[in-house]
């Protein structure tokens, strides 16, 4: 909260190395106070979402609406 006092609610509030357990609550404590974000769980959906996004522009390199064709999609998803 002294963070959003000084900087307001642009501010970024961004940590890691929380296990789910403690980051899941944080992100939904904060998400009406300000900017969250966290590393290990938002950092590596992005990545998956990007790469994801990559390979359906490599197959269709014409296409811009990435997003509804990634909706089209069927994904299994395997392991831990």
């Amino acid at each position: 909260d002294a963070a959003i006092d000084i900087f307001g609610k642009k501010c970024l509030l961004q940590f890691e190395d929380f296990n789910s357990n403690d980051a899941f609550p944080l992100l939904a404590e904060y998400r009406e106070k300000c900017l969250t974000y966290n590393d290990d769980i938002q950092g590596t959906a992005s990545v998956a979402v990007a790469g994801l996004l990559g390979a359906i522009k490599l197959r269709n390199p014409s296409q811009t609406d990435l997003l509804r064709l990634l909706r089209e999609e069927i994904f299994l998803f395997h392991g831990a």
